[in-house]
């Protein structure tokens, strides 16, 4: 009998940009420290440990939720059931504006709704860390090294520009943006603080998704003080014009908090000042210029800054978006795009970032007398700096304010299908795409690289949606605008990578493969090797070449992406762990469980440090590291983990999800090994019956999916249907993946599984010996796979009375699997019984023996060993001491026979 090929279990590969449906942020109220004593009731179900902080609309209270066992900030509202309906209003726009937020930089909420007094409350993300004004206190500016704590807190500030630009982006204005309202975490124990840091946004209660009833943040004042958050507030915002308050009123208290940054001072004092004094301070006075604070920010940092504090309405700096990247410039010693691109300060720029070549420069000038032939060089050198610098500059300026345009006629989508407007319809966000693919074609006939930014990112939230037919036609139209329009490469290259990716998830390889590609060159043409563009490009051509069995190219691309990934992003950042889990999955396709496993789980560690307890991938990172378990035959940990996977997947995605069946899927075959045949057919049905409902009977996922069912009707000894749908399954990706692809060469052995079954053993030969040929040309000499075929043709030779033609393969199979060490384990002792049984057919029973004793054993105790192949090792022992005389040493595996479950 031969050794069962395993099912098909395959984790989902994690593209560098992708869309989820929107988990559920968190309000971030300010948590305070306080003495209430610990277990003061409970609330909607959570344990109430302290109160926290209150406010004129509620009080926010540290509280356990039982499960998922986690401390949350819970916010309830005051005033019970009877409370004023514009508070109620109020407080409910806050709930639906954090749930369209989901970024690390962000508190995220969990949970809403009302206590059984009818109170309403929300549970949120447990902030730990300090407020950034308690931050900046604990950690001045004066004393030591200023500059590179002026460096320190910048790359801090690129962090909250991300995180509101991320908010921005999705129709999100904070209008309230102060140091109190963004806490500082910290993520390791780094000598100096800050280095090693993170940022939360909190407190979204003024927020305003660009709606039309939304009014501008009033301050309240008492006996004229200012008791608000005035010092924050953009000009607009303070003279109370709410149909000005945009985008860019962000932007000016981010350039308040980078005043503060630069200098521990405010740029306007008026925190003492009556309200109409305040107001006039702001909107007319100019900042105190932040150099007469700390010498060291005078140049390009106060450009930045008092740009960024502009009163004008149309403010110099438009986004925050902009605003971190030009702090980026400045850290990375570039030409900010605040000052006008001068020859002398280009060439400062330059001389600071290439000192070395300069100061060769300057040696060749003082012992050459050629100096007029260096100064040439090196004015040459300068212009082509400030030509790349302007248009840098020009392409920024060009970006944002596409991105402006964007994020514009989205906010109008999102109006136009509020809630509040949609008389008590649930508002879908297909509902905010489908009318959006409706108004789009009805203005901006001339902007065309606005249009073309719109159906991109309305056919990429389709497709993340997994609506692919709607998605297809406005990544088809945004590459057709932009080549049309004449638009830049990098332009092109991205609309190429999305078209790619859609076909690569309708499994469409042939077609997705040359949109890849093309999109991989256009990008090193444009960027270079070293960039975190064409590391993205890489990952995803490296996507679309594991899925057509290409393993050592996608392995190449894989490595590059993760190198440039590590070069360039912080060591936790959530693209690293996209590479770690792209780069696992293909390994474990390859057997090199060791690596897999340990990629898998760093990059799991680095989801559960960065992410919310509920945010879907950790979803994917839980299914990767349960796939290598599953091929390490750690099955009990395996199951845990694919258990915990689909349980989270199910809260995110919905039960009609490819991830979703892609665990169920798994979860069949880790039960299946674990010998619960009925658990495991029902994971299979549910799973098949899913994909087919999403993705048609015509793709990879579908065909292993039914693979998979046929291995389980093969395992209940329901031959002739396992036969069906394998040769089914063999039909299904020949057409779709080729001749020559793994995934065949498995369906082809697990075919000639069944025909040994079922006695037609000629047919079983032939067709292990093309699933071992295809394999070896595959996958290589040394692939776990290759020894299952090189045993399951054993098999069938000793099936066919050619004992001897079966030794080679046999003991070819134990090379391979002891070298893998533990890795498929019962594997391993499998073959060695059954090369025990080959010896005995050829008269050696010295020999014999201890091969057939040894594997039997091992293949007893080894995890996951199907009870069949327990059965036919027993039975070759049982026989060969029957055979040799010595029935009482058969006695053992006599006893062991007979604790086996029946045959099915």
């Amino acid at each position: 009998m031969a050794v069962p090929e395993p099912p098909d279990h395959d984790p989902p590969d994690e593209p560098t940009v992708s869309s989820e449906p929107p988990a559920r942020p968190d309000d971030g109220a300010t948590i305070v420290a306080d003495t209430t004593p610990r277990g003061l009731g409970w609330i909607a179900g959570y344990r109430i440990i302290r109160k926290l902080g209150e406010g004129g609309m509620g009080v926010v209270y540290e509280a356990e939720q039982p499960e998922p066992r986690r401390r949350v900030a819970l916010k309830v509202m005051r005033g019970g059931a009877a409370v004023d309906p514009h508070l109620v209003h109020l407080f409910e726009r806050e709930v639906r504006t954090l749930a369209l937020l989901k970024h690390p930089g962000i508190a995220a909420i969990h949970d809403a709704g009302r206590t059984e007094e009818g109170q309403r409350f929300f549970a949120m993300e447990l902030v730990t860390g300090v407020p950034l004004d308690e931050f900046l206190r604990a950690n001045p500016l004066t004393g030591g090294d200023v500059r590179g704590r002026l460096r320190r807190r910048l790359e801090l500030f690129r962090k909250i520009c991300e995180a509101i630009n991320y908010a921005h982006q999705r129709g999100v204005i904070h209008r309230d943006l102060k140091p109190s309202n963004i806490h500082v975490v910290s993520l390791g124990d780094d000598a100096d603080p800050g280095r090693t840091a993170a940022v939360k946004i909190l407190d979204f209660g003024l927020a305003r998704i660009t709606d039309a009833e939304s009014q501008a943040a009033t301050i309240m004042t008492a006996v004229g003080q200012i008791q608000g958050t005035l010092s924050y507030m953009s000009p607009e915002q303070a003279r109370g014009l709410a149909d000005a308050i945009d985008l860019r009123t962000d932007v000016y208290a981010l350039g308040v908090i980078l005043y503060q940054f630069l200098t521990d001072e405010l740029p306007y004092a008026v925190s003492r000042s009556a309200i109409h004094e305040a107001v006039r301070v702001i909107c007319e006075e100019a900042p105190t210029r932040p150099s007469t604070h700390v010498r060291q920010v005078r140049g390009d940092l106060e450009t930045i800054v008092l740009k960024a504090l502009a009163k004008e309405p149309e403010r110099p700096v438009p986004s925050a978006l902009m605003l971190g990247e030009d702090v980026g410039r400045y850290l990375d010693d570039f030409p900010i795009l605040a000052r006008p691109p001068s020859a002398g300060y280009q060439l400062r720029k330059m001389m600071v970032r290439h000192k070395g070549p300069f100061a060769f420069a300057g040696m060749l000038v003082i012992l050459l007398v050629g100096f007029a032939v260096t100064m040439s060089a090196m004015f040459d050198i300068q212009r082509r700096e400030r030509l790349r610098a302007d248009a840098a500059r020009e392409e920024a300026v060009l970006e944002a304010n596409k991105s402006t345009r964007v994020t514009t006629f989205l906010q109008q989508m999102l109006a136009s299908v509020d809630p509040d407007q949609a008389r008590g319809r649930e508002v879908t966000v297909r509902d905010v795409l489908d009318e959006s693919s409706r108004r789009l074609e009805s203005g901006l006939a001339d902007q065309p690289e606005v249009r073309a930014a719109i159906h991109a990112t309305i056919g990429n939230t389709y497709r993340a949606l997994g609506l692919y037919s709607e998605a297809e036609p406005h990544l088809v139209e945004a590459l057709a605008i932009n080549r049309d329009a004449g638009a830049d490469s990098g332009a092109i290259a991205v609309n190429l990578g999305d078209l790619g990716s859609l076909r690569w998830e309708e499994g469409d390889y042939e077609a997705a493969e040359p949109l890849f590609r093309s999109s991989l060159a256009m990008t090193r043409a444009r960027r270079g090797e070293r960039n975190l563009a064409v590391a993205a490009s890489l990952n995803n051509y490296g996507l679309l070449l594991k899925s057509r069995g290409r393993y050592a190219e996608a392995e190449s691309l894989y490595r590059a992406s993760l190198d440039v990934r590590r070069e360039l992003l912080e060591p936790d950042d959530p693209d690293i762990a996209v590479s770690l889990a792209n780069l696992g999955s293909l390994l474990r396709s390859q057997g090199k469980y060791a690596e897999a496993e340990a990629l898998g789980r760093e990059c799991l560690a680095i989801r559960r440090r960065i992410l919310p307890p509920d945010h879907p991938d950790l979803a994917l990172g839980l299914n990767t590291l349960a796939s290598v378990l599953m091929a390490e035959e750690k099955y009990a940990e395996a199951e845990s983990t694919f258990t915990e996977a689909l349980a989270l997947g199910r809260k995110v995605f919905g039960d009609a999800h490819l991830f979703v069946a892609s665990t169920l899927n798994n979860l069949g075959l880790v039960r299946m090994r674990l010998g619960d045949l009925d658990a495991a057919e029902a994971a299979y049905r549910e799973a098949l019956a899913t994909y087919h409902a999403i993705v048609g009977g015509d793709h990879p996922a579908y065909a292993s999916s039914l693979n998979n069912l046929a291995s389980l009707l093969q395992a209940r000894g329901k031959l002739t249907e396992a036969e069906q749908l394998y040769a089914e399954t063999l039909a299904l990706r020949r057409r779709i993946l080729g001749d020559e692809h793994p995934e065949v060469a498995n369906s082809l052995n697990n075919l000639a599984l069944v025909h040994q079954e079922q006695g037609r053993l000629a047919e079983a030969e032939a067709g292990f010996r093309e699933a071992l040929a295809m394999r070896r040309r595959l996958l290589g000499d040394d692939h776990p796979r290759v020894a299952g075929s090189l045993v399951g043709l054993a098999t069938v030779l000793i099936d066919r009375r050619q004992a001897a033609a079966a030794e080679p393969p046999l003991r070819e199979a134990l090379a391979i699997l002891s070298a893998k060490g533990p890795n498929g384990s019962w594997l391993r002792p499998y073959a060695e019984a059954t090369l025990g049984h080959c010896v005995a057919l050829q008269q050696r029973p010295a020999e014999a023996e201890s091969l057939l004793v040894d594997g039997t054993r091992g293949l007893l105790d080894a995890a996951g060993t199907p009870a069949p192949r327990k059965r036919e090792a027993l039975g070759h022992v049982i026989a060969f001491y029957d055979g040799i005389g010595r029935p009482e040493a058969a006695q053992e595996f006599r006893t062991r026979l007979a604790e086996l479950p029946p045959t099915p």
